[in-house]
């Protein structure tokens, strides 16, 4: 069981947690209240620990990787269930869901198709460096964004909210923008991680976006292509910020989004760089930029 539990990758789906909580907050959505408060984490564990955990399982299931993957150096060999489990896992969360609505069923079970498009073999968009990215830019930035705002829906449609709360319809804008800074730092991070697997791609004969990316334009190709999507998703969110009221939230952020351009520089500088660096490197990104990120919006939604 111990394989099972360590193939859902918890700790890496974990990571995406603050761009569900992003669409929470920028939609209206706040912790004041217990029912709001458990009602976000339990569609929060829904979605990350069911959908997102079960796809990774599958995905695993599908590759049998023996090197490094998203969040783990050395993964345990494949259970020999392991494509039984992910799907209980998977359809079990889908279950649990159905009390929140079928606006969130629908948009959970859209991630479950893309995952099954992305990773089994007669489809394998994986393999593919646009459909790749696309799938990952939906599944990932624009679901699990909407699930977020979606929860926050619910909290207006079961009570009335009082004045401390707006309607999900009054800050549309924000949540437009939002979805995009959320999408194109989802999109920014995805070829780096795949710098410590391409060596393991080339040989299934796939061609990842960061293996697309650096054969046309080697190494420093990928970082630039992180770069521009990570400084649009930045820009983007900070443009969020803004149409939603929160100028001095923007203005101190500003800073705080810069520390990832100064690590991707020196990061890309690396002249002997190893899938060992590359790993700690990119988890490192991810862990510190979530753990920041998740400060700021429990801050958020405390105080706004």
């Amino acid at each position: 069981m111990r394989a099972y539990i360590t193939l859902l990758r918890l700790p890496y789906q974990l990571q995406l947690g603050p761009i569900f909580a992003w669409g929470y907050v920028l939609g209206g959505g706040r912790l004041a209240r217990i029912d709001e408060a458990w009602r976000f984490l339990a569609v929060f564990a829904l979605f990350h620990v069911g959908a997102f955990g079960g796809l990774t399982a599958l995905n695993s299931h599908y590759d049998r990787d023996d090197g490094p993957v998203g969040g783990l150096w050395q993964p345990p060999s494949v259970p020999s269930r392991l494509f039984l489990f992910a799907w209980m896992v998977q359809l079990g969360g889908l279950i649990l869901l159905l009390p929140f609505g079928w606006k969130l069923c629908g948009v959970y079970a859209l991630i479950l198709a893309l995952s099954l498009g992305y990773s089994h073999p007669r489809t394998r968009w994986k393999g593919h460096p646009f459909k790749s990215l696309l799938v990952v830019a939906l599944g990932q930035g624009v679901l699990d964004f909407l699930a977020g705002a979606l929860t926050t829906a619910l909290a207006t449609n079961a009570a009335a909210r009082g004045s401390e709360l707006q309607p999900i319809a009054m800050t549309s804008a924000a949540l437009w923008w939002g979805m995009a800074g959320a999408t194109c730092i989802v999109v920014g991070f995805y070829p780096l991680t795949q710098l410590y697997q391409m060596e393991a791609d080339a040989r299934r004969g796939e061609v990842t976006t960061a293996l697309w990316l650096l054969r046309r334009w080697s190494r420093r190709g990928v970082f630039a292509f992180a770069a521009m999507a990570l400084g649009g998703g930045a820009g983007c969110s900070l443009v969020a910020l803004l149409v939603a009221g929160h100028t001095d939230d923007a203005r101190w952020l500003l800073p705080v989004f810069l520390l990832p351009a100064a690590v991707l520089v020196w990061w890309s500088s690396d002249r002997a760089p190893s899938p060992q660096r590359d790993f700690a490197r990119v988890h490192f990104l991810l862990r510190s930029g979530a753990l920041a990120f998740t400060a700021y919006l429990v801050w958020a939604a405390a105080s706004w």
